[in-house]
């Protein structure tokens, strides 16, 4: 699946369906999308920020979320109660679940991104520090999914290095890389890996790429991490 970032252009109640703007795009709204059930339509307000999943060949699209700024003292899936609801702004007016917090601040969930270009060394390094800190307090424990695309560009094709992206928790590489798509050229694709981890202290995910010695020139571009969490309860 791929992630990119939106911004709501219209909501359709009757069909729980929504335009999106995708990040990066000036002209292109695409319609009819469906929203995830777990959204209300309080959070599909115009502007709003979201986050679209495609699945792998670009067919179908999915509104999983809506952040950028608080809804209220309520989330209106009822997957947070109001107890559950820290009273401290974060950030520019953010609040974030009681006992977890992100940084960069964000409502629900942990995202960064970057449409930067970086050109790829032989040796691993973080693109354009993207990167999601989570922390947790009072000792608790929560399961997070840390999810991670990025698109490159080979100069020169000869054959793709799968895995020249990865998920770093601190300072170690984790998690499985695939493929996601590729262009007709085949020098240009994009490459997800992700990496589920149980933590109950402060750990800060970042998007790593690497380029193998025989391989010729790669750029990377438009890369973007998520980090979906739940409440351990075991």
């Amino acid at each position: 699946m791929i992630f990119e970032r939106g911004i709501i252009h219209g909501y359709d109640s009757t069909n729980h369906l929504a335009a999106v703007q995708l990040f990066g795009s000036m002209s292109r709204i695409i319609v009819d999308v469906p929203v995830a059930h777990h959204i209300g339509e309080e959070l599909l307000t115009d502007g709003a920020a979201c986050v679209v999943g495609f699945v792998a060949d670009g067919s179908q699209g999915v509104i999983l979320a809506t952040f950028d700024g608080a809804p209220g003292g309520w989330v209106t899936s009822g997957m947070i109660k109001d107890a559950e609801i820290a009273t401290a702004d974060v950030g520019a007016g953010e609040i974030t679940p009681a006992k977890l917090s992100f940084s960069p601040p964000t409502f629900e969930f942990g995202y960064s991104d970057s449409s930067s270009s970086q050109t790829v060394v032989n040796s691993w390094q973080q693109y354009q520090s993207v990167q999601v800190t989570v922390t947790p307090t009072g000792g608790q424990y929560f399961n997070v999914l840390v999810v991670q695309n990025v698109d490159m560009e080979n100069t020169g094709w000869t054959a793709w290095n799968i895995a020249c992206t990865r998920v770093y928790r601190d300072t170690t590489g984790k998690g499985q890389t695939s493929r996601v798509r590729f262009n007709a050229n085949n020098e240009r694709c994009t490459i997800m890996a992700h990496y589920a981890d149980r933590i109950n202290n402060a750990r800060t995910y970042k998007l790593y790429v690497y380029k193998a010695i025989n391989r010729n020139t790669i750029v990377a571009n438009n890369g973007s991490i998520s980090v979906i969490w739940s409440a351990d309860t075991v």
